[in-house]
């Protein structure tokens, strides 16, 4: 059986208090505030913040030029389709196109309800605030991967024991053979630890010192 992760689960979680939130609140378009949560929820609370900031600039500035655009220019199909072919690049310029997706559902909602007033504005807002409010609270958990981080260091540690016998012994010895797959092995267990270590300082946005992470 295939195990659920802490990602899945807070994706989950997250999700439904999203709706439930978005509902109290009597909100257009609930699901929505789901949607955020589940793509802004990453692996660690850095990628989260920036993910965070690319999706949110975009939809705020989907939000007022789309409106603005089919505001002059009419709610039809082409209309929509031109100013979705004219935005991306915008993105592209500001590095921020990995916002264009839920910046194109924001301005779908106005599209569908072909009107542009404070209150759709404000329902938007509302619903962005609460998607990414509750994805940042439920991504402050994280797991502790310290013993992780241990546990490689002593198998790296135990590579590099064998490695440096093997050398001492072929020192002492010019016919021994030794067939160096500790060397392989433990360039793979280094990797694999960088990036739990690099995850760890990603998780420590306030810390300063990161010894796992220059060790390795």
């Amino acid at each position: 059986m295939v195990g659920i992760g802490h990602r899945s689960i807070k994706m989950a979680i997250g999700a439904g208090l999203a709706i439930w939130l978005a509902t109290l609140f009597n909100l257009e378009y609930a699901t929505f505030a789901a949607i955020i949560v589940i793509i802004c929820i990453e692996d660690s609370k850095m990628k989260t913040l920036l993910t965070m900031r690319e999706k949110f600039i975009a939809s705020i500035l989907a939000l007022f030029l789309g409106a603005l655009f089919l505001e002059l220019f009419g709610y039809h199909p082409i209309t929509f389709a031109i100013f979705s072919l004219l935005f991306f690049p915008l993105l592209a310029k500001l590095r921020i196109q990995g916002g264009f997706l839920t910046s194109i559902v924001v301005l779908l909602h106005i599209y569908a309800l072909e009107k542009a007033n404070v209150a759709v504005f404000l329902n938007e807002l509302y619903i962005i605030l609460i998607g990414m409010g509750i994805a940042l609270l439920i991504n402050s958990i994280m797991p502790n991967l310290q013993p992780k981080i241990d546990a490689h260091k002593k198998h790296i540690e135990s590579k590099f024991g064998t490695i440096l016998y093997e050398y001492a012994a072929k020192l002492r010895d010019s016919t021994r053979t030794w067939d160096e797959k500790e060397m392989i092995e433990v360039e793979d267990v280094i990797e694999d630890a960088k990036s739990i270590a690099i995850l760890d300082v990603e998780n420590h946005l306030l810390r300063k010192k990161n010894k796992d992470y220059y060790y390795l």
